[in-house]
């Protein structure tokens, strides 16, 4: 019998900076927190999507170091974007990757790290 083989996972760094654009960050809780400060020390620009946030990243978006849309993120938010981190919990996170699907935007999912494009280090 043939079998196909098992899906590998191969290592890429890529280089966050104003030519990728900036990185969507759906969920503003303590996961979203630490992941954007990684985002921010490695100089990506971030955008957070998410109808609340902590009280630093709240204070972030009034500083000016990323941009906040309080709302729930939308399929269009996947379109304009090529990579997104999914900071939720396991249960949203398979609601939102199915608005994501189709998009050619690259999953980072926290909650359910199995199933993203990508992962930070």
């Amino acid at each position: 019998m043939n079998r196909l083989p098992s899906p590998r996972r191969t290592s890429l760094m890529i280089c966050v900076n104003d030519a990728t654009g900036p990185i969507l960050v759906v969920g503003g809780g303590a996961v979203g927190l630490r992941k954007v400060g990684t985002l921010l020390d490695a100089g990506a620009a971030v955008r957070l999507v998410s109808p609340e946030a902590a009280p630093e990243l709240a204070g972030y978006a009034r500083d000016g170091l990323i941009e906040w849309e309080r709302r729930p993120v939308e399929r269009s938010d996947f379109e304009k974007h090529a990579l997104a981190l999914l900071a939720l919990p396991r249960d949203v996170t398979m609601e939102v990757i199915l608005l994501a699907t189709g998009t050619g935007c690259l999953l980072n999912c926290c909650g359910a790290a199995e199933l993203g494009s990508w992962s930070l280090a």
